[in-house]
């Protein structure tokens, strides 16, 4: 599968760029779409997701998973959340790190 990686200096959601970019006919798979300042992101259920610029991860990841049915789709979450939590804690050793599931990563509590 090829990356394709575009990163947004400032983008009110990621989410909602990515639908944006499925309802448009643009969204490739692997595509990623990352803001360095994201005004309004979105947590789960009706929570927003709050962050300081260029001091977080805030990206979102568009995926097809055609191969899998849509009742095992929230997997890849897991998959996700469990590898990107691997290699930041691996990369930067931190030991301090934790998941607040489904997909948000956590160091000392922020």
């Amino acid at each position: 599968m090829q990356i394709y990686y575009i990163q947004y200096k400032k983008l009110p959601s990621t989410n909602e760029e990515a639908l944006r970019f499925i309802v448009s006919g643009k969204a490739k798979e692997g595509h990623v779409l990352r803001a360095v300042h994201q005004l309004h992101g979105k947590g789960t259920g009706q929570n927003k997701w709050e962050s300081e610029p260029g001091k977080n991860l805030t990206f979102s990841i568009i995926l097809k998973p055609d191969f899998m049915d849509p009742s095992q789709q929230f997997a890849l979450t897991e998959m996700t959340s469990l590898a990107l939590y691997d290699v930041v804690k691996k990369r930067l050793g931190y030991e301090n790190l934790t998941i607040k599931w489904p997909n948000d990563l956590y160091f000392e509590n922020k």
